[in-house]
């Protein structure tokens, strides 16, 4: 008797594949959003600074120098002022690449996450989860607000190093 076991190996790219077109599809509309709340107030800080030193090099201490919206003096997050003062030298006030940014980003966590649970497990389960992660509506919030994009990279990170450590 000849038997088979079925493995979903094979399946896991077209997952990844199905992942990213319904999470693109869903988020589509976010491209036309524009900046809200502290994003608003970041962008009044950066107003008069023009260049990349000023722009991206010259805010990496900027919670700790704000006029608009001044606040958790003590944080210091270097990386993430860098990530914000490279979007606003390259995008400006042109939202919609601000928000191309945001949603590649959560296409990166989400294909972290993907590859993670494919690792553990596989299958119809990766995909479910992953998609329930991706297209939950208290997600929304962390693709569509400008400023929580580098919170999205570190996220991906971190998901991709679980995977290396799962590996090893």
């Amino acid at each position: 008797m000849i038997r088979y076991r079925f493995s979903s190996a094979h399946l896991a790219p077209a997952g990844a594949v199905l992942l990213a077109v319904l999470i693109a599809a869903v988020y589509w509309p976010s491209l036309y959003h524009v900046a809200r709340g502290d994003q608003i107030n970041y962008l009044a800080e950066l107003s008069s600074r023009h260049g990349f030193v000023q722009t991206v090099l010259g805010t990496l201490d900027i919670n700790r120098t704000r006029v608009f919206g001044a606040g958790d003096e003590i944080a210091f997050r270097p990386v993430l002022f860098f990530i914000l003062g490279l979007q606003k030298y390259l995008f400006g006030y042109a939202f919609m690449g601000w928000q191309a940014v945001a949603l590649m980003a959560h296409l990166f966590v989400c294909g972290a996450l993907y590859a993670l649970l494919c690792r553990i497990r596989g299958g119809l389960f990766a995909l479910l989860a992953t998609g329930m992660f991706a297209l939950a509506p208290v997600n929304i919030e962390a693709v569509t607000w400008h400023h929580i994009t580098p919170y999205l990279l570190f996220a991906g990170c971190v998901l991709m190093a679980l995977r290396g450590l799962h590996a090893a």
